[in-house]
């Protein structure tokens, strides 16, 4: 969606897109918000929809009735006489699937269970939500947010809606069963949220020191939302409007430039051979097809597809021009369950890269930084004492010493404030880990430089589509 969103204006280009996903429910419900943005008649209204249908656990029964009968009807209409669904004058929609009935299962996939009641739906959901042995990881959540945002979140765990904060909700009272199963069992984690694609905490260095800040794409959905009137403290409300957005360009896209939609349901490993074999060329997708970003996510990592056969395989699909990418990231290179390869096995930090790490993971998070902003007001209200072997160290049942670097001074705080300042501080531990010897092993035991030779593929020193961290 950002990627069609984001291209210039004047562009006038046609553009393929081919998104694959071995989930079915994630399957069907990128078919559905795409039929609910392109065939709903009122703009606004489809958006709206189509916001609730990806994000919202409840939505008005008016909106199920309009995915029945707008996006979902028209379909079965157009399916009759050809092998595509139009989206607009100049764009159209292809589904490959294995089952020839999805249409079918689409309709049980938005119909719910007539043998469930709402009651059972937000009964299982709170069960999921609120299950009394996650409460230490929900606890960790909520320490990492800003205050306000705290509020936010738990409005949006109790109620599993996408709205700013304080908007009526009482007829959001159907459940959106694409985010649950036939029998009424929550598909997704007891974490999931909205603004986990979003990177709400981002660590920057700057002038040898390490800033806490909220990330740039989070400070894209506030800006969105003090746009429409919002303010910073609603999250979640910000976020409403910045989606709402999106998909308001996205749609307006799709009605003015020539996309083509492929959606697939299959392995990658199987989808790339079905691409060399020219079996899905009936859908627009023949051999000699080229794409200017393929997005492999994770499947680099040696338990799923690996370095090798991936960029093999997809290399003669990638676009022959120098902003042409295949773009992935590895997110077990350091599982320590993983076999190891030639000299690298599972990584492990040494203990000078481990002291280093939380020496400046303590001293530089916002939390710290903002206690040595503000020492003068504190020392005023604390024992103050210098530091010497001379001097006793104090002996306070509820408060405990903290020591300020390159100082003379010991500072006397409640424990509490230290646990929780150290707690905030040791959750960020990993973004101030040195690991790149570690990952420079594990490419090399995975001979990279002689795959990228063999493919007459370059690794990318600088980034320029996804933005680095630290």
């Amino acid at each position: 969606m950002k990627t069609i969103v984001d291209l210039p204006e004047d562009y006038s280009g046609k553009i393929n897109v081919l998104v694959n996903d071995l989930n079915l429910v994630i399957f069907y419900r990128n078919i559905l918000i795409l039929l609910i943005l392109c065939c709903v008649e009122d703009e606004r209204l489809a958006v709206d929809i189509a916001l609730h249908f990806w994000y919202s656990v409840f939505m008005p029964h008016e909106y199920r009735i309009q995915i029945s009968s707008s996006a979902v009807l028209p379909v079965l209409e157009s399916l009759r006489d050809q092998k595509h669904i139009t989206l607009g004058p100049t764009s159209k929609l292809t589904i490959t699937a294995p089952d020839d009935d999805w249409l079918s299962l689409i309709l049980d996939f938005i119909n719910p269970n007539q043998r469930l009641s709402e009651k059972d739906i937000q009964s299982s959901y709170e069960k999921a939500r609120r299950a009394p042995s996650r409460a230490d990881y929900r606890d960790r959540q909520y320490s990492a947010l800003r205050p306000s945002h705290r509020v936010a979140f738990q409005e949006f765990r109790s109620f599993g809606l996408v709205l700013p904060f304080g908007a009526v909700n009482a007829h959001f009272n159907i459940p959106n069963m694409s985010l649950f199963a036939p029998d009424g069992t929550w598909l997704q984690t007891d974490y999931a949220d909205p603004l986990e694609g979003y990177e709400y905490v981002f660590i920057m260095r700057c002038l040898r020191r390490y800033a806490h800040c909220l990330g740039p794409r989070v400070q894209e959905v506030i800006k969105s939302g003090k746009a429409h009137g919002g303010r910073m403290e609603d999250i979640y409300g910000c976020l409403y409007f910045h989606i709402s957005d999106q998909l308001q360009a996205l749609a307006t896209r799709i009605k003015k430039l020539s996309i083509s939609f492929h959606l697939t349901l299959n392995y990658a490993e199987t989808l790339v051979e079905d691409l060399h074999q020219g079996k899905l060329s009936k859908s627009g997708l023949t051999p000699g097809i080229k794409f200017d970003r393929i997005d492999v996510s994770n499947i680099l990592d040696e338990n799923y597809v690996g370095i090798d056969p991936l960029l093999t395989k997809w290399k003669p699909f990638l676009a022959n021009t120098r902003h042409a990418a295949i773009v992935g990231y590895f997110m077990n290179w350091a599982h320590p369950n993983l076999p190891a390869v030639g000299d690298s096995s599972a990584w492990q930090p040494t203990e000078e890269e481990t002291t280093q790490a939380i020496e400046a993971c303590i001293a530089y998070t916002d939390q710290v930084r903002y206690m040595f902003r503000y020492s003068v007001l504190m020392l005023t209200k604390f024992s103050l004492m210098t530091q010497s072997k001379q001097t006793p160290f104090p002996r306070f049942p509820t408060q405990v010493v903290h020591v300020y670097p390159q100082s003379e001074y010991w500072l006397i705080l409640p424990k509490a404030r230290v646990r929780s300042m150290l707690f905030k501080s040791m959750s960020q531990y990993p973004m101030f880990l040195e690991n790149s010897r570690g990952f420079r092993a594990y490419l090399r035991a995975r001979k990279l430089d002689q795959i990228l030779k063999r493919t007459r593929l370059v690794r990318r020193v600088k980034t320029k589509i996804l933005p680095h961290v630290c």
